[in-house]
């Protein structure tokens, strides 16, 4: 597995570190829908906001949260 959106995530995660942002990897792990585990930590208040990286896009347009 890999693709566009691995090689996005290591540049990003990089990006936004520089310039002061938090970043907390909620990356697909086994049974792990990161979609959903991503959108209930900023709807729990955890997270201010989420950036989604993925190869189709079907995982996130699923989130209704």
């Amino acid at each position: 597995m890999g693709g566009p959106a691995l090689e996005l995530k290591g540049p990003l995660e990089e990006h936004l570190e520089e310039n002061g942002y938090e970043v907390r990897d909620y990356g697909s792990r086994g049974e792990t829908y990161y979609p959903d585990v991503a959108v209930e930590a900023v709807a729990a208040g955890e997270r201010d906001w989420a950036i989604l990286c993925g190869g189709t896009g079907l995982g996130m347009s699923t989130m209704r949260k």
